[in-house]
């Protein structure tokens, strides 16, 4: 593992860990009732998502993955497992020419109730792009989205 794969991992090990820790008090703030994230993805799965996609995934969503096959609830919000994210029903068909998952196209990692956290491909990497009903906000990457959600369960955990 490349310094560069190995900090972006502790990264994403540093976030997740600091809002599982702060998940009770998260919950009083929201009234939400949270689960813990899902242990982590098989390779195999992993590697069908990317199979999927035609091109590997973002080393820090990637990270995740390996961690935690998605969060079914953490206050308002999930991001999506590798089965869900396979799911034809969810995303169609990638024989589809109009498939979401296909070239230059979106992929959902997480919904709120009214904002998507979205991969799509740039360049030769990946950013993610929160959509609030339909209007993305600036492209980032999804380590900075996740340690944005740390900083924000922290705030939430202040004021519950």
């Amino acid at each position: 593992m490349s310094s560069d794969n190995a900090t972006v991992k502790k990264r994403v090990e540093l976030a997740t860990s600091k809002i599982v820790g702060l998940l009770e008090k998260v919950d009083a703030f929201w009234g939400s009732e949270s689960t813990p994230p899902n242990p982590p993805a098989s390779q195999d799965a992993i590697a069908a998502v990317e199979k999927r996609l035609g091109q590997p995934l973002p080393v820090d969503y990637r990270t995740f993955l390996e961690l935690h096959d998605g969060w079914p609830m953490m206050a308002h919000f999930l991001f999506l497992s590798t089965a869900q994210l396979l799911d034809p029903e969810e995303f169609g068909d990638p024989a589809d020419d109009d498939n979401s998952l296909k070239g230059g196209a979106w992929l959902i990692v997480s919904v709120e109730e009214d904002t998507g956290y979205c991969l799509r491909p740039a360049n030769e990497s990946w950013e993610v792009v929160e959509v609030h009903q339909s209007e993305p906000d600036d492209p980032t990457t999804f380590v900075e989205v996740v340690e944005e959600l740390a900083k924000d369960a922290e705030e939430w955990a202040e004021e519950a």
